[in-house]
């Protein structure tokens, strides 16, 4: 079976795994395409090398704008020569590019996949209360109607929350299935040799909180800092991102200030390490927490520092914003989104609980065997075999 991913986060190296597996574990013929470059903050960053990868990929210029309106230039050319069975949408199906490799399915007698993090309403009401009514109306009108062109373009819909699947089935959309966004299971695992040099190196032997992943104002950084300054009487360290206090960010300076406004700095173990580093430094940690609350603009649609600090054998303190209850699930602990004396409480019993050893070891099994990148994989299988069948008994 021929699959051609087209995946604007595999421009990240590690973004690339699921495809990895994919191909090893079930010799599939994978190619990916990915943007040559992407825009961050207005400056064009290149993608991380892929000529030694053990998978095809090819990089492709893409043109400025939406997301849902931007497309990658010469695409059609490579559709035409690969001919896939399969062409894998990584990102929204609600967008020009869906729409675009639909059509080119129809006339290479394809199947279209998409996968989509939406879960926010996609309706006049709920866009008109976030951006106003002229702009809310124009963009919900916008987005119905490019669903309405593509939903019979595409074969199926992978959903990264019960939100989505349950966004896209008010609208119509029956074939859709939820799939976790899997974790190497290869980085994110129990290291007690990377807990104990990374414990020894920073001098800690009690209990340390992590956070990890950004620090901006729905992630909820600041909540955890008010619920820790009540809980100075205690034993504690925090580990956090040296970015934060290395930063002009408005809300990094906000965090900073607090740290200082409530006499936390002693407390903090600034780190720097890339994505597959941070796995020490979670090993490193007993209790990872995860305050993200809903905003306006902001909804937790994953939140995947939760399993993959699960994995560590870490306990999870998370909102019920979003998606983390579902990750979480009785794996961990959850709170009220932006509750401070409830995550308070919680962030107490975690440092007078006495077996956190044996929590963390059923984190790491629940996060491993469910949330992993090869239960993502089987998922994958499962619907692109049922979609191959029904295309090899459509042609016959």
């Amino acid at each position: 079976m021929k699959i051609l991913a087209i995946s604007w986060a595999s421009h990240t190296e590690v973004n690339r795994q699921i495809f990895r597996v994919l191909s090893a574990a079930y010799n599939l013929e994978v190619t990916i395409i990915i943007p040559r470059s992407i825009n961050i903050d207005g400056v064009p960053v290149g993608c991380d090398p892929y000529t030694i990868e053990d998978i095809d990929i090819i990089a492709l210029d893409v043109t400025n704008g939406n997301p849902r309106f931007n497309r990658y230039i010469g695409i059609n050319s490579v559709i035409a020569k690969i001919k896939p069975d399969i062409i894998f949408h990584e990102d929204d199906p609600i967008s020009l590019q869906a729409i675009q490799y639909g059509l080119l399915c129809r006339v290479h007698k394809a199947k279209l996949i998409c996968r989509t993090n939406q879960n926010t309403d996609i309706s006049y009401a709920y866009e008109i209360k976030r951006l106003g009514f002229l702009k809310g109306a124009l963009y919900a009108g916008m987005k119905l109607s490019m669903f309405w062109m593509s939903r019979r373009l595409i074969s199926h819909i992978f959903s990264i929350s019960e939100d989505g699947s349950s966004i896209y089935k008010k609208l119509g959309f029956q074939s859709v299935t939820k799939i976790p966004l899997g974790l190497d299971e290869e980085t994110f695992r129990i290291d007690s040799g990377q807990r104990e040099r990374i414990r020894q190196n920073i001098g800690v032997d009690h209990l340390i909180f992590g956070y990890f992943g950004r620090a901006i104002e729905g992630k909820g950084l600041h909540l955890l800092l008010e619920a820790l300054s009540k809980l100075k009487g205690y034993s504690w360290s925090l580990l956090l991102d040296e970015s934060i206090r290395n930063s002009n960010d408005d809300y990094h300076q906000k965090v900073n200030g607090h740290l200082k406004q409530w006499q936390l700095e002693d407390r903090v173990f600034f780190f720097k390490a890339d994505h597959r580093e941070i796995a020490g430094y979670m090993n490193a940690a007993d209790v990872v927490v995860v305050p993200s609350i809903t905003t306006t603009g902001f909804k937790e649609q994953y939140g995947r520092v939760a399993p993959e600090a699960m994995a560590c054998s870490c306990l999870v303190i998370a909102s019920n914003s979003g998606t983390l209850p579902e990750l979480v699930d009785d794996a961990g602990w959850i709170f009220d989104e932006g509750n401070i004396c409830d995550l308070a409480d919680l962030l107490k019993q975690a440092i007078e609980t006495k077996d956190l050893l044996s929590i963390g070891i059923k984190a790491s099994n629940y996060a491993r065997k469910y949330l992993g990148v090869n239960k993502q994989a089987e998922i994958m299988m499962t619907v692109f075999n049922a979609h191959a069948i029904l295309r090899e008994k459509r042609s016959i």
